[in-house]
């Protein structure tokens, strides 16, 4: 497991102690955050194959923009949900049936081994977000003309661009800017994706920049330092 590394979202306490003694015992290498809040200062610069939640930290995330984090991350990395039930003193996983603390260890290793393991580390994405709405012309599979839209927040490694078309993760899109590259065509891939009516947010897909040239890529962090 030397290339694997697992990021672990739980709050302090019982809980979280024991999803670590389980974590050692298997011998997985982790980072921890203690809410999705921190996840954007680890995730940003570290990799990693794979998303460990507690299901109270999870529900207990109020504030928008640390579900917007909760979205990318789970739609980003293999991810599963952790319990911990304190009166049987063992950890449940909640995609998975078991009856044991041993059999529930399994499962979580089974978890890491099948799902986690043959995902390539990866961080969550190159740098933070600034909202920032540009007017541009999207293009992919799912249209059969370009749809004019915006984008609500840039970064130099992507966007979140707003639709109500269906695309999916690994999509190929076409982007072009009206205030940006003079208009020239950037190409995308989509990370993830928020369908309409799922949230009370607007919805629309959160896209990685691909092969940006030198000037493109000037471009864009001077408009990001503004």
């Amino acid at each position: 497991m030397s290339d694997l590394r697992m990021l672990l979202i739980a709050r302090e306490g019982e809980a979280r102690e024991a999803y670590r003694a389980a974590l050692d015992r298997l011998g997985v290498p982790y980072d921890i955050a203690a809410s999705f809040g921190e996840v954007p200062a680890l995730a940003g610069g570290n990799a990693y194959s794979g998303l460990l939640m507690d299901i109270l930290t999870l529900v207990r995330t109020k504030k928008e923009e640390e579900k917007t984090v909760a979205y990318e991350c789970i739609n980003f990395y293999p991810s599963t949900r952790l319990k911990w039930d304190s009166k049987r003193d063992r950890i449940s996983l909640l995609a998975f049936d078991h009856g044991t603390a041993d059999e529930a260890e399994s499962a979580l290793e089974t978890f890491i081994e099948e799902r986690c393991r043959s995902f390539p580390p990866r961080a969550l994405r190159s740098s933070i977000r600034k909202d920032l709405v540009l007017n541009l012309y999207l293009s992919g599979r799912s249209l059969s003309a370009e749809e004019k839209t915006f984008s609500l927040n840039v970064s130099r490694g992507g966007a979140f661009i707003q639709t109500i078309h269906s695309y999916e993760k690994g999509d190929d899109v076409s982007i072009r800017f009206r205030e940006l590259f003079e208009g020239t065509e950037v190409r995308g891939v989509v990370c993830w994706r928020l369908a309409w009516g799922e949230r009370r947010a607007v919805p629309g897909i959160g896209i990685r920049f691909e092969g940006l040239s030198e000037a493109q890529a000037a471009e864009l962090a001077r408009l990001l330092k503004k």
